[in-house]
């Protein structure tokens, strides 16, 4: 620290040695001359340039932001479409599985729908040839009955009576035989049916898997095209963004060119002009007082300073506080009471918004 300070001390006892002393009428004549106005003639028309490449810059800087959040935000969009694609794909893989295993399970249920279809089959045969039996056996019964009522050899009827009650006890035994069989018939062919419906649902419950794969698989290709047409776009602001990017490049290169142009014009002013010379203000000891200092503003500022200050305007300021109390110049020294003239108050205690800017 105290190395730091030896250095300013230095450099400001540095600078006191390039400025002289100046009387006022030395300034004015001095803001008058060919050399200065062909100084602030550079010096104006550099911090212009600066001053609209500073502007250019912010645009351009504007510009790049702008193209590299719509890169960022469409990329976002595209990863987000690659992942519902990935989603979709998985949900497809699944969906398949379950398509493929319904699909076993549909061979298994059709075969055991084939099985009773067959059991079924031929309990229907079975019914009707017991059917058929028993029609047989109804007719052996009436001709039995009819020859019975018009025999009359004694052993005749005995046998007819006979052979009457034989068939009635089968056509008994016939009917019990069927109603079984009949009864065994409706159990298993309603079984078959039950069978035949859950084939049927799993064909359904596969049908809906294999739309869903295909629909999931259409969706997966959709959203990579999307995907694809979003990261194009995303590559296109990249790219602009860019272009922006080496324009700012050289504008901050002309732009700090300028800057050291400007310096080198301070630089100069100090020389020829005898002045300290600073980014802002030129500054001369004052002759009339060595505690003041005569400063011109190379800026009109209507709002950052205790006054407002113009452009080549005369102020002064004390030697130990600098800008940071500027007054106004006052070429009579004589006091002037507040009756007699009241702008000095109002360049103290008036105070106006105004906006900086550069002449």
């Amino acid at each position: 620290m105290r190395v730091q300070l030896q250095y300013l001390s230095r450099l400001f006892l540095l600078k006191l040695r390039t400025m002289k002393a100046k009387y006022l009428k030395e300034i004015k004549n001095l803001l008058e001359s060919p050399a200065f106005k062909e100084w602030w003639a550079k010096y104006s028309e550099k911090q212009k340039e600066i001053l609209n490449i500073t502007s250019e810059i912010d645009t351009i800087m504007a510009e790049e932001n702008n193209h590299r959040f719509n890169a960022n935000l469409v990329q976002k969009r595209a990863l987000d479409k690659i992942e519902e694609s990935t989603q979709m794909d998985a949900l497809a893989a699944k969906w398949m599985a379950e398509a493929s295993d319904m699909d076993n399970k549909s061979y298994e249920a059709v075969a055991r729908f084939e099985s009773k279809r067959v059991e079924v089959s031929e309990l229907w045969f079975k019914v009707g040839a017991i059917d058929h039996e028993l029609e047989n056996v109804k007719a052996e019964i009436n001709t039995l009955r009819e020859r019975l009522s018009v025999a009359s050899d004694r052993q005749e009827v005995i046998n007819l009576r006979t052979a009457l009650k034989n068939k009635e006890q089968a056509l008994e035994s016939l009917n019990k035989e069927f109603a079984r069989v009949s009864e065994l018939y409706e159990r298993e062919a309603a079984k078959k049916k039950k069978l035949w419906e859950e084939v049927e649902m799993i064909w359904g419950i596969s049908i809906e898997y294999n739309l869903k794969v295909a629909e999931a698989q259409a969706k997966s290709k959709r959203f990579k095209k999307e995907a694809e047409k979003l990261l194009k776009e995303s590559n296109y602001y990249i790219r602009k963004a860019n272009e922006k990017q080496s324009q700012l490049e050289q504008l901050n290169s002309e732009r700090e060119k300028d800057i050291r142009y400007i310096g080198e014009l301070l630089r100069l002013a100090r020389e020829k002009f005898e002045c300290i010379a600073e980014d802002e203000f030129l500054y001369w000891q004052q002759k009339e007082n060595a505690q003041l200092i005569y400063c011109v503003p190379l800026i009109t500022d209507l709002d950052n300073y205790n006054i407002e200050i113009r452009a080549l305007n005369i102020y002064q300021v004390d030697r130990s506080k600098g800008v940071s109390f500027i007054e106004p110049l006052v070429v009579d020294r004589k006091r002037i009471s507040d009756e007699e003239d009241t702008r000095i108050d109002d360049f103290f205690l008036k105070g106006r918004k105004g906006i900086t800017q550069q002449t």
